[in-house]
């Protein structure tokens, strides 16, 4: 029985509040383990290679004219595609093309 004007949905809800924050303890310290094998060997370097946008909007009417992101280069065997989405100002799309 709950009683003091306090309502069920109250208490349900600090209840769970309770059980949501003291789980989360035991991840504080968490970290994932390094990649093995020829993963540490390699070493990652990022350089600008141009000031202007990797991907430009496309044309009036076109399935990116308002806006594009997210790209992404993919290797399938010995082929290499570009992965992005588009938007058109009413649809987003995504499109794959080969490089």
């Amino acid at each position: 029985m709950v009683g003091s004007g306090v309502t069920k949905p109250l208490v349900a809800a600090i209840s769970l509040a309770v059980v949501l924050l003291t789980g989360c303890g035991r991840y504080a310290e968490f970290t994932l383990p390094l990649p093995e094998g020829a993963w540490r060997s390699i070493a990652w370097r990022v350089r600008a290679e141009s000031a202007a946008p990797v991907l430009g909007r496309g044309a009036p009417g076109d399935w990116d004219a308002s806006d594009v992101l997210n790209p992404t280069v993919v290797r399938v065997k010995d082929l290499y595609y570009n992965l992005n989405s588009g938007f058109d100002g009413k649809t987003w799309r995504n499109r794959a093309r080969h490089l």
